[in-house]
């Protein structure tokens, strides 16, 4: 679905404002009509939207809310305010009702011929400290969508007293698949056991959807250019009868996860010692990263590997001389050049890092991190395309990790430029030759649960670094990503068959040029 209707919008945005105000109650009451010519699709979000990225709990929480229910709540307010307001609205689901695929909101959204989409969520993150409001929109710099994000959460954040982060560009679906302008606002954040517990709260949700309609009153004065004398806001108390008390959501539980691009292998596994049969490759492994150093990778440093008294490595490391050129894994734009410790990786002295989109489904967003590098080639703010040189490599490698603390490292964050999206570089690396395939597991106990740290013997790595034929499944904290559910990847593995071993067996497997060899081991 690529067009909709834009001649509203237009109309809508170059509407001057006239804020005519219409008694509603004999105490003096008013309420502002400042948003006629805006037909506005309200998304109340089912759950984990905003989390299309690695590491993000699911869980509810300790109060049992959903954020589908507080989603509702959300949007039924703000709907009716925005009618008070002028507006017409439409949901994109009812009370009770699951949400339905992106295609079809969109076309219902097409349907009513909306001027501007504004999908409501609550965030979730590993981390229960984190709270703040944010909004996202898309693609860059585009308008209204900026400022209307803008001043939405300018609005959320002042009348909510959070910290307000943004707004953000960032290519979700629903904000790439229309042209109409179109905002994702994320109120706060659930996984916070403070914010949760006011979320149970109708008066908050309240608040919530009020300061929702504050920001877009105060973009629709700000596209007037004019400064008017009206006094405050006030928005009646009867007006929101209807929402005390909410009638039983019952939502359905959110639509089961699109298939990851590799399927699961199920392979039955009889009890060691007897040999474990093969796990076969799987699909076609095109990986939209090349190696970074052009060199193979380090393998006695592998990604999520502790040893001794070092701390576990967020990144992969490679076999390259020093003053090797580095060059950019894939097309995209510098978002920083530093010779200190950017916030975002502050292990990372003289540090690039590339944003990267467009790469196609699944992978969205890719933010590449090229660290302790000797020089740097590039500023913030270039474009550059893959293979161009950005930087040079700082020490020579050392199979011995000597250098561990000067050599160049490479690490990759899938879906957003946080610490708690990063994941193993080696799923998204293409094999240095096409002779090679890429291992991908996960070693589990009876229960299911990932064994950490646990070696696996019997791998040749392509290139020359042979003499330690080994990899082991990440340490504790370093979880699975959600595009594969691995603890363990083995890149540019040179074709053939191979017994791995651990402490709790043998596994045969065959890998094949190009493609993924799959294994769950139990």
């Amino acid at each position: 679905m690529k067009k909709f209707h834009i001649i509203p919008v237009c109309a809508a945005l170059t509407l001057i404002l006239t804020c005519s105000l219409t008694p509603v109650a004999p105490c003096g009451e008013t309420f502002l009509q400042s948003l006629q010519g805006w037909r506005i699709f309200i998304d109340p979000g089912t759950g984990n939207e905003l989390s299309k990225i690695p590491f993000v709990e699911k869980t509810k929480d300790k109060n049992d809310v959903t954020e589908a229910d507080i989603n509702m709540r959300v949007a039924l307010f703000l709907a009716d305010f925005f009618k008070k307001a002028g507006a017409e609205i439409l949901l994109s689901r009812e009370p009770a009702q699951p949400l339905p695929k992106l295609d079809e909101r969109l076309k219902k959204a097409d349907e009513f011929k909306a001027n501007l989409i504004i999908s409501i969520h609550h965030d979730r993150v590993k981390d229960p400290r984190v709270n703040y409001v944010n909004a996202y929109y898309h693609p860059s710099g585009k308008e209204p969508n900026t400022s209307i994000a803008r001043n939405i959460v300018a609005s959320l954040g002042k009348d909510l007293n959070l910290p307000v982060h943004g707004p953000d560009t960032f290519p979700y679906p629903l904000l790439t698949m229309t042209t109409m302008p179109a905002v994702m606002v994320n109120c706060g954040f659930l996984s916070n056991p403070d914010l949760a517990k006011n979320l149970n709260s109708l008066e908050y949700n309240r608040s919530e959807a009020i300061a929702i309609l504050k920001g877009m009153l105060a973009f629709q004065e700000e596209l007037s250019k004019t400064q008017t004398a009206k006094p405050p806001l006030v928005i009646p108390e009867t007006k929101v009868r209807p929402m005390s008390p909410l009638p039983p959501m019952n939502i359905p539980p959110p639509p089961a996860p699109q298939p990851s691009p590799v399927a699961q292998v199920t392979v039955p596994i009889p009890a060691p010692p007897t040999p474990l049969p093969a796990a076969q490759p799987t699909e076609s492994f095109n990986p939209p990263l090349q190696n970074p150093a052009d060199a193979p990778i380090d393998q006695t440093w592998l990604f999520g590997e502790s040893h001794a008294q070092l701390p576990p490595r967020k990144g992969i490391a490679f076999k390259a001389k020093e003053g090797a050129i580095i060059k950019s894994a894939a097309d995209g734009t510098v978002v920083e050049a530093s010779d200190t410790s950017p916030p975002a990786a502050p292990q990372y002295p003289n540090c690039v890092i590339i944003r990267h989109t467009g790469l196609g489904a699944p992978y969205i967003m890719l933010y590449t991190f090229y660290g302790r590098l000797a020089t740097i080639s590039v500023k913030k703010g270039d474009n550059v395309k893959r293979g161009d040189p950005i930087g040079t490599c700082g020490s020579n490698f050392s199979i011995t990790g000597a250098n561990r603390d000067k050599d160049f490292e490479f690490q990759v964050r899938w879906g957003n430029i946080n610490e708690s999206c990063i994941v193993n570089p080696e799923l998204f690396l293409k094999p240095l030759t096409t002779n090679t395939g890429i291992i991908i597991g996960r070693i589990v106990n009876d229960a299911g649960e990932p064994l950490t740290a646990t070696r696996i013997n019997g791998i040749k790595k392509q290139g020359e670094i042979s003499n330690y034929g080994y990899s082991i499944t990440y340490a504790p904290g370093f979880n699975a990503s959600e595009l594969y559910n691995e603890n363990f990847v083995i890149g540019d593995v040179t074709a053939g068959q191979y017994t791995l071993t651990t402490q709790y067996g043998s596994r045969n497997v065959i890998v094949e040029p190009g493609k993924i060899t799959r294994l769950e081991w139990k």
